[in-house]
């Protein structure tokens, strides 16, 4: 019997005997969201919001579920006021919703080069920044780390702000595992959408840490006006007091998500060890992570090699399915800024296989496979 999408079904293409990816299922979210079409005075997307805050170590006010990341961005640029014109610095090795949601709003990227595990590098920043900067947005891609310490230092330096795209890092921790992402940046923004870790079909988060902000903030939040004062019982109206979106998202897919939450640490660790399976099997040469991976989410293992076709073919032949990823922002146009290691790099990424519950037998063999290529 086929089941739908967000439940698991097979949305991948069935010649895969091992897809790339399959949505996370516990089997336990259907009931959930039978639940909310019953029990209409459960607050799933509050009880949401409260399990997120404890995944990530802040205050669940700081919390905010959104209908995607993508809005979540948007609502972080709109907070801090982004004018036509005004610049932020981004990599230019990430998701086009980095970008879009700014342009959205008239704002300019600015692209930076990446590093070692095609984050942000924090060297490529200072260099870029000038009167018109806003902010520098971290992607944290795959779920590892950005260098944190190093991108706040130069955005206090230069009083700017520091927006994560953390799509993929709920639950990832800065090196040294003491601090969770999304308990450092200005603002964080988080994915559910059915490719990431814990998913509801379509879904974000964004935290929002700048208190002197909050009031922009919630305007963002609820499409350009004020209700917030009406809930809190200032006023007895609300009215149009800036600009915002369809910040919130619907109690529906809040309910299938919080099954979900609820076993984060389960799911997390799952994909953990998995990611620490390939980690110790695929030849070093291959594996461009740096420390900071170890604290990661095990969303993604990549590999980076001058044979990722054939390795790809090679994978396909057995019926393991691998994948690249998108282009670079803009790819093809020319830019003032030179971005050598992600030019040199991203041609050459392959991601391997990965989900809940993927079995380690498999990824063993797809360990084997990526060796003998590799070394013949």
């Amino acid at each position: 019997m086929k089941t739908c999408a967000l439940c698991g079904g097979n949305i991948m293409n069935s010649q895969y005997r091992v897809p790339f990816h399959k949505p996370t299922e516990l089997g336990i979210e259907v009931l959930s969201l039978t639940r909310s079409v019953i029990e209409k005075d459960t607050d799933f997307i509050g009880e949401s919001e409260l399990a997120i805050a404890k995944i990530v170590r802040v205050h669940p006010s700081l919390v905010r579920l959104t209908p995607s990341c993508t809005i979540a961005l948007q609502i972080a640029y709109t907070t801090i006021g982004i004018q036509p014109g005004d610049e932020v610095i981004m990599p230019a090795w990430t998701f086009s919703s980095t970008a879009s949601s700014l342009m959205n709003l008239g704002g300019v990227p600015v692209l930076a080069d990446v590093g070692l595990n095609m984050n942000i590098n924090p060297l490529s920043i200072s260099k870029l920044i000038n009167k018109k900067t806003k902010a520098v947005v971290s992607v944290l891609y795959g779920g590892v780390p950005c260098q944190v310490r190093e991108i706040n230092k130069v955005c206090r330096e230069y009083g700017i702000f520091h927006i994560e795209d953390a799509a993929q890092a709920l639950g990832s921790n800065y090196e040294g595992g003491a601090t969770r992402v999304g308990a450092s940046a200005d603002f964080s923004c988080f994915s559910f959408h059915y490719t990431k870790n814990i998913q509801c079909g379509e879904g974000g988060a964004i935290i929002n840490r700048v208190m002197s902000l909050q009031d922009e903030f919630l305007v963002a939040c609820d499409m350009g006006t004020d209700s917030y004062r009406v809930r809190t019982g200032e006023v007895e109206m609300y009215g149009c007091v800036g600009r915002g979106t369809s910040g919130l998202i619907s109690r529906y897919a809040a309910a299938f998500l919080l099954p979900q939450l609820k076993e984060f640490f389960k799911i997390t660790e799952d994909f953990r060890s998995s990611w620490d399976y390939y980690r110790g099997q695929i030849p070093g040469e291959l594996q461009f992570y740096s420390s900071a991976a170890a604290y990661g989410n095990g969303h993604i293992f990549f590999i980076i090699s001058n044979k990722m076709q054939e390795i790809k073919n090679r994978l396909s032949n057995e019926r393991f399915q691998a994948s690249q990823h998108y282009l670079p922002l803009w790819f093809g146009e020319s830019h003032e800024t030179p971005l050598p290691t992600m030019n040199k790099r991203w041609g050459n990424l392959l991601r391997l296989p990965m989900y809940y519950g993927i079995n380690h037998g498999d990824i063993q063999r797809i360990c084997q496979i990526v060796k003998d290529v590799h070394e013949c």
